[in-house]
């Protein structure tokens, strides 16, 4: 498979899986404001902290669902190109696997043609060792990396 075929991909399966963590995000919400505006009247004593502690969920959810729309928003605006140099929509191989600078919201590995990519930001260990590296092998954790290709 071509490499912008790959990253094509890789952008869409990022797109899909932040989607569904924004809908997973909003339920939560919603339910949590619910629970929130479940309990009426005065507390009822200083230590009956209920509506709080739902209210505090509440703006927990809607600060994640912020970040997410806005890292979702920038994913959607990567340019498709090949890079040589790692910044945000760069794909990393290496003998200790493959990454996709993007986000590191997603947990999971993205599956593209048979591979396994981990999606990582900027600010990723692996990343900064790549970038700070003299050669085509970092160190990380001790053991050594050796980059077969950026794109």
């Amino acid at each position: 498979m071509q490499e912008l075929q790959i990253k094509k991909q890789l952008v869409d399966l990022v797109i899909d899986r932040l989607k569904k963590k924004l809908e997973l995000l909003k339920r939560g919400k919603d339910q949590a404001q619910a629970d929130a505006n479940e309990h009426v009247g005065a507390m009822e004593s200083r230590y009956d902290t209920f509506k709080e502690e739902a209210q505090t969920l509440v703006n927990g959810f809607a600060m994640q669902i912020q970040k997410t729309s806005n890292v979702l928003a920038s994913i959607q605006q990567l340019p498709l190109k090949i890079h040589t140099a790692i910044e945000i929509g760069t794909v990393i191989l290496t003998g200790g696997g493959a990454f996709f600078v993007s986000t590191g919201l997603i947990e999971e590995p993205l599956e593209v043609d048979g591979a396994k990519y981990e999606c990582v930001n900027l600010g990723a260990p692996i990343v900064q060792k790549i970038q700070k590296a003299r050669s085509s092998v970092a160190e990380v954790g001790g053991r050594k990396i050796k980059v077969s290709k950026i794109f």
